[in-house]
């Protein structure tokens, strides 16, 4: 037997080694080699959590490796964590020494309520994550507060007071009849005013802990913020008070008419409940608006009756929305009854009357005294603790007086002497038989900062992204107004608006002022206005037949089929139409005599407010369906660009005719507590895209600042034409810098502004407050630096003074000559 020497031995043992590796290795695939980390998360009031995750500095984990109902979102891996005895946990399997990186997003609250909060381990710490080297568990605790992003409301609970209001008032029947039965005294009629005064004092406090914020707080916590719920309701408080002593006071000097005391009775329990209901409404139109509803905004809305009004209602107040009020009404009235029971059995049985009363004025004059201190130190915004029936009756008083700012005196050299400038660009000279036709498509509710070009982290204009190559993309566009109606007037009229929250269309429509229809019309141009939506809105159908378009249709007459609508999952046809259609009805329209030279303007409408969209809804960048609503309407509107394009390709006029693209006003999605777009002036509100495309542009971008008034004289600058003496705006080709460009708001508050070089000053007329931005370092509006400049107040103040007299005397004479 041959002897093994050590390097035989080493080389047996090399050679046994790497054929266990390779026999070996397919084991390494199993769950046995394998280790298990498992994640749990504790945190309060949360009901549905998403651990999202990815392995190795945020890399994708093996499909195979993921857990049960893991899915991908942009490159991140998303798993929802199972909730058992108060702890969300979830199990992996992993490689040893892989590093799970981690956070977590909470996606329901407190009573399956829905939210969208991310626990991403805030600074100095920066996200979760842990190293696996063999079966572990981390155990994850958190202090965050868990809120729904929609408040609680009396709503939530209408079904739940029903029945407890109801049981009370059984007990006490019960507990009346076999206890204090010899007691049957009818209860009076001042009785009856205080106790429905409390039922309503109380339901409008807990009212205003919705339209605050802090109605979780107070759900989950309710004597540690009982007196923020206190100090919130004062003007409420106020309201039921002074409404209270009136009722009170009619009782005593008609209390030898027992017929005349009922009537009043029963005026004020309606009117309790009317102002019940208008608390309860006023949750979402502060939300909506930013304050509560008042008569300008009833004008705004056409007296409730115009189409966008109705959508907008009815996107907000559903069947059942409506069926909860009525609950919550009941309910009042039977907790009323339950309270002028207790009342007159405490009167009649221990003589409490006057122990009763005097106790109430006492606690009535601490209360006054003690939230006047309690709402400074909150510093709450007032238009979220006014009275909604206060507030609706303040504005339309008579004797209110216009801002200041209509008849200060001015610095001589601050005042306004003539607007217009027709100084025109030579850069088209020689270029006015290449382009001859005009298309405008007016964006509805569309700011800038929805737009690819403008930066917009969404791709929702891939139409537009294509041809900008043939464009130049103007970055500093306003609208005046952010109202469509008053923005139709400055696009075709190119005046600043009419400084008042009436329209020129609804009051004046057959102002004498040249459009750009009118002007184009001179010089031999065909002219039409279509409209997806509904001209009658505020009488814009009357003005625009007095502007020289020879074809103007709208959703009632356009050939549509689609409709969109929003009366519970129906379509109502007199709402508005696919905006593809529309598109489409321009170019027949175009096509009908493609040699004659034409203008025409398409305003769009499923942009506008509760948004409508066609086809498959596609998921943007976004937790809020509302905000991906809009957004995959405004991708809507981009491709009915690109098909207007494509067709004036296909019929060789895209090289001829000039397309722009504008907003006519911006939108909020909950910046500056407000959504839509007409209560406020900030870039969200006013901000709007401004696109000239043709061939002659070769992917050019422009800082020139100007506004809705520039668009007009721009297009006839460029068609080589001249503009109308009377327009306020002149060509943005003329220069890169615009002296300032000016705006107004007068529907929630009197609000007055105007951008300058850099920087947007804001000044609201209705409380006396200035706001600065410095719009380079601070695009959103985040930071007043009005208290670091405290020299130009006074200056933007006399400014916009200037400019509003002016516009006024200018705007008077107009329409006074409207009959010449």
């Amino acid at each position: 037997m041959k002897k093994i020497n050590c390097r035989s031995l080493i080389l047996l043992a090399s050679l046994f080694f790497k054929c266990s590796i390779v026999l070996s290795e397919p084991l390494f695939n199993h769950n046995s080699l394998m280790v298990t980390q498992e994640i749990r998360y504790s945190i309060k009031d949360a009901s549905e959590v998403f651990l999202v995750w990815g392995i190795n500095n945020w890399q994708s984990q093996e499909e195979n490796l993921r857990p049960s109902g893991t899915y991908v979102k942009d490159g991140l891996l998303y798993t929802p964590m199972k909730l058992e005895d108060g702890l969300f946990s979830t199990k992996f399997k992993v490689k040893p020494n892989t590093q799970l990186d981690y956070v977590f997003w909470i996606t329901k609250g407190p009573r399956n309520s829905s939210t969208d909060i991310w626990d991403i381990n805030n600074p100095p710490k920066k996200d979760y994550w842990t190293i696996t080297l063999n079966d572990n568990v981390t155990i994850i605790e958190s202090n965050i507060k868990v809120r729904s992003k929609e408040p609680l409301t009396l709503l939530d609970f209408s079904w739940q007071l029903l029945i407890i209001v109801t049981a009370l008032i059984f007990v006490f029947i019960v507990i009346k009849k076999y206890r204090f039965k010899d007691i049957q005294n009818k209860p009076s009629a001042r009785t009856i005013i205080l106790s429905a005064a409390i039922i309503l004092l109380l339901g409008l406090f807990f009212i205003r802990t919705s339209i605050l914020g802090i109605s979780w707080d107070f759900y989950l916590q309710p004597l540690e913020f009982m007196p923020d719920l206190m100090w919130a309701g004062f003007y409420d408080f106020l309201y039921v008070a002074a409404l209270t002593l009136l009722f009170l006071a009619f009782l005593f000097l008609f209390q030898n008419f027992p017929k005349v005391k009922s009537a009043f009775v029963y005026f004020f329990i309606f009117l309790g409940l009317i102002s019940l209901v208008s608390g309860i409404l006023n949750i979402r139109i502060v939300q909506m608006l930013g304050k509560p509803f008042n008569y300008r905004w009833l004008y705004y809305s056409d007296f409730l009756h115009s189409a966008d009004a109705k959508a907008a209602m009815s996107s907000n107040i559903s069947l059942s929305y409506i069926m909860n009020i009525f609950i919550v009404c009941i309910a009042a009235v039977i907790a009323g009854i339950l309270i002028i029971s207790v009342i007159e059995l405490l009167k009649h049985k221990y003589k409490l009357q006057k122990i009763l009363l005097t106790l109430l004025i006492f606690l009535n004059l601490g209360y006054i005294i003690l939230a006047q201190k309690g709402i400074n130190e909150h510093k709450w915004n007032y238009n979220k603790l006014a009275n909604p029936v206060f507030s609706f009756v303040e504005s339309v008083n008579p004797f209110k007086q216009d801002p200041e700012l209509f008849t200060m005196e001015l610095a001589d050299s601050l005042k306004m002497v003539k607007i217009n400038d027709s100084k025109t660009s030579d850069r088209f000279k020689g270029l006015s038989n290449k382009i001859k036709n005009v298309i405008v498509l007016v964006l509805e509710s569309t700011p800038a900062e929805y737009i690819e070009p403008y930066g917009s982290k969404f791709k929702t204009s891939p139409e537009l992204e294509k041809n900008i190559s043939n464009s130049i993309v103007f970055e500093n566009i306003y609208a005046h107004v952010p109202s469509t109606n008053k923005s139709m007037v400055c696009l075709l009229g190119s005046i600043y608006p009419w400084i008042s929250y009436t329209s020129i269309t609804q009051e004046h429509p057959e102002i004498n002022i040249p459009t750009i229809s009118s002007e184009l019309k001179k010089q031999g141009y065909r002219t039409a206005f279509f409209n997806s939506g509904d001209n009658h809105f505020q009488r814009g159908g009357e003005f625009l037949a007095l502007r020289k378009f020879d074809t103007i249709k709208d959703c009632r007459n356009l050939n549509c089929i689609q409709k969109f609508g929003m009366n519970e999952k129906e379509f109502d046809p007199l709402d508005g139409t696919n905006d593809e259609c529309t598109g489409q009805e321009l170019m027949n329209w175009v096509k009908n005599e493609p040699d004659k030279p034409f203008f025409a303007m398409m305003w769009t409408y499923q942009t506008h407010y509760p948004y409508y969209f066609a086809g498959q809804e596609k998921q943007f960048d976004t937790s809020d369906p509302i905000l991906n609503r809009y957004l995959n309407a405004v991708k809507h509107s981009d491709l009915v660009l690109g098909k207007i394009i494509e067709e004036l390709k296909v019929n060789d006029l895209f090289e001829s005719t000039l397309i722009v693209v504008v907003g006519d006003h911006g939108e909020a999605f909950g910046r500056h507590d407000q959504t839509t777009h007409s209560s406020k002036i900030y870039e969200e509100n006013l901000h709007i895209p401004c696109v000239f495309i043709n061939p002659i542009f070769q992917k050019e971008r422009s800082e020139a600042m100007g506004g809705s008034i520039d668009i007009a004289p721009t297009i006839m600058n460029v068609l080589g034409l001249p503009a109308s003496d009377q327009w306020h705006g002149k060509s943005l080709f003329t220069g890169t810098k615009n002296d300032r460009v000016y705006f107004f708001a007068p529907w929630a508050d009197y609000l007055f502004g105007y951008r300058e070089g850099d920087r947007k000053y804001i000044y609201n007329a209705t409380n006396g407050d200035t706001e600065i931005y410095d719009l380079n370092t601070d695009p959103q509006e985040t930071k007043n630096i009005v208290g670091d400049l405290p020299e130009q107040v006074q200056r933007c103040h006399q400014r916009l003074g200037a400019w509003i007299q002016y516009q006024n005397k200018f705007m008077e004479e107009a329409i006074n000559a409207r009959g010449n």
